[in-house]
């Protein structure tokens, strides 16, 4: 009887499946290396994810924030739009108000004009009949006053308010100025 030992040049640990030699030590070094690469690289790669997953979380909190941002803008814009129709239908209504009030005004002087040209005929006629001229003179200029001073006092006012009217349209501190207007201001 005869026994024959063969031993096998590899890392000690016998495999299920045959051995073809030194070569398939050497075979399964490069895989483990192989292996221990891809390993590494996954690592890397569930870094860059994670850092990637980190900066997706931050670009989402800042597109929240930017849509509160807008959704601001857009009601202040709305607000804004809202109060620019209402200023204009306030700056066409104060419009037609002084176009009514000068109509008004010029209807006043004109009945003014024509009491003054009535109490010019009168004076005129009391001239005629008055022995002094002087004191015919002296009359109308005094009854020229009574009528003018009751009728300038509203003139004022009329024209008072007008110019605040004016202001108020012209201002572009709406807002904030609500003040009347005065030739200072």
């Amino acid at each position: 009887l005869f026994f024959f030992f063969f031993f096998q040049a590899e890392d000690g640990i016998r495999d299920v499946e045959r051995s073809r030699g030194l070569g398939d030590v050497y075979k399964r070094q490069n895989q483990d290396r192989s292996f221990d690469e891809q390993l590494d690289s996954l690592l890397e790669y569930k870094r860059a994810l994670n850092a990637c997953q980190e900066q997706i979380r931050q670009a989402s909190a800042e597109k929240e924030t930017l849509q509160d941002i807008h959704e601001e803008f857009k009601a202040h814009y709305d607000k804004l739009k809202k109060e620019c129709k209402e200023s204009g239908k306030r700056y066409i209504e104060t419009m037609i108000e002084r176009k009514r009030k000068e109509e008004e005004y010029e209807e006043q002087l004109k009945s003014m004009r024509e009491l003054l040209e009535q109490t010019e005929k009168a004076l005129d006629e009391q001239r005629t009949k008055a022995l002094i001229p002087t004191d015919a003179t002296l009359l109308k200029a005094k009854i020229a006053r009574e009528i003018e001073s009751s009728y300038s006092r509203k003139v004022q006012e009329l024209q008072q308010e007008a110019l605040s009217l004016i202001h108020i349209c012209r201002c572009r501190r709406y807002a904030v100025c609500r003040s009347r207007w005065s030739p200072y201001h």
